[in-house]
């Protein structure tokens, strides 16, 4: 885990980007958490805690479309299966085409966010597959970088980050870029120092350019980030911190990571760890006992009837609800009012919040389970599988996630 007023999440995001990582990085500051998707060091996918960064309420707030064409878009999303995305081109808010875009730079927005955070941690989660691929969008790491150097607030830390003044450097040359930078409406001090850079100059020449020093800092820090600067090729790059700026034009291919870790959903009939084992009861601790055997009709009606004996057996009941949401296709109500209820009575308990957002996942509606997975993440900002369940829902419910063929 990183703190973040020890380390930039650029320098985090830069190294997992270099090194192909695969997985999510959790950034959270307060209460909020920001999950950021990388597919062998390619940024692919972002989701947020923040029922403002939705969909519908982005599109709102940057004036796409009205609150009236968002409340009749909800309306006729409701449903499984129905998607906000499709009943917003169906209602004429959106049009088809424009809709994968506005979804992109939805996503690229939330994960720029977590760049203005001076405070908070940034937790690394690395999984193998952290999005199915046909969710997974082709978003510009270089781009997120860049953006993100921009909006962070504290140009001293970005100056640090630089290292040793005397360091040469120039435009890239050798490398492609790895995307369309004139796109991105170019600060006058980025243009100021993308001119001055006909020949080589050194970081403390660049400073020293007609514009206000915290704003140079600034745009040379994430130029070089974005990929547009790189150290003068004539040069012996400096020690320690400079030294990391240093890449080769082209990487090559990540592989696969092979010590990534599976997203699984724990088995409710595992052994107790030995502090919760010395705390649940003789029913619960021999309902157990006959899972451990395969016996699980034996257990389930056993823990029936002890909640149905003792509605204060707390540990029953949670088991019994646990073992009927791994098993159950959809949801009943009775199963749903059960978590509910037990919910209430503990609303820490992560395992229980996570399954029923998965039995919600299961009988196809997706806004309940988003908002169970969202405090799931709250309380666990660490927790792959929630991560990339939320973000197989979000992308469903907007209807962005399949890319179709460009004209």
């Amino acid at each position: 885990m990183t703190d973040l007023e020890e380390t930039l999440l650029t320098e985090t995001i830069r190294g997992l980007h270099r090194s192909g990582w695969s997985g999510v990085v959790a950034v959270s500051s307060g209460e909020v958490t920001k999950g950021l998707y990388f597919r062998r060091g390619r940024f692919v996918f972002a989701a947020s805690t923040v029922e403002e960064d939705k969909l519908g309420e982005f599109l709102v707030r940057t004036g796409r479309i009205n609150r009236e064409q968002f409340e009749a878009a909800l309306e006729a999303a409701q449903g499984p299966g129905r998607r906000l995305g499709h009943a917003l081109v169906e209602i004429g808010a959106v049009n088809d085409l424009d809709l994968e875009d506005l979804v992109a730079e939805q996503l690229h927005r939330i994960a720029v966010s977590a760049f203005r955070w001076t405070a908070g941690t940034a937790r690394t989660e690395e999984v193998e597959d952290p999005i199915p691929v046909d969710i997974a969008l082709p978003l510009s790491t270089e781009r997120l970088l860049l953006e993100g150097a921009r909006t962070y607030p504290d140009p001293r830390r970005l100056e640090q980050a630089l290292g040793d003044p005397g360091r040469r450097v120039q435009r890239a040359e050798n490398a492609r870029p790895a995307f369309n930078y004139r796109r991105v409406s170019e600060s006058r001090a980025e243009k100021a120092v993308l001119a001055a850079l006909r020949a080589p100059k050194t970081i403390a020449e660049l400073l020293t350019l007609p514009s206000p020093r915290p704003a140079l800092v600034r745009a040379v820090y994430a130029l070089f980030v974005g990929g547009l600067l790189e150290d003068a090729a004539s040069e012996t790059p400096a020690a320690g911190v400079a030294a990391a700026w240093v890449a080769p034009p082209v990487p090559p291919p990540a592989p696969p990571v092979a010590a990534a870790r599976p997203v699984a959903m724990p088995d409710p009939a595992a052994p107790l760890p030995p502090g919760l084992a010395a705390l649940s009861s003789d029913v619960e601790k021999e309902a157990r006992a006959l899972l451990e055997k395969g016996e699980r009709a034996r257990a389930l009606t056993l823990l029936r009837e002890e909640a149905e004996r003792n509605p204060k057996a707390r540990g029953c009941r949670r088991l019994l609800a646990l073992l009927l949401a791994h098993q159950e296709q959809g949801l009943s109500p009775a199963l749903e009012q059960l978590m509910v209820d037990l919910l209430e009575e503990d609303p820490r308990d992560v395992e229980l919040r996570y399954r029923l957002a998965m039995s919600y996942k299961r009988a196809g509606i997706a806004a309940p389970a988003i908002v169970q997975l969202k405090q799931v993440l709250a309380a666990d900002p660490g927790h792959a599988a929630a991560w990339r369940d939320l973000a197989e829902l979000e992308a469903s419910e907007s209807g962005g996630g399949k890319r179709r063929p460009r004209p």
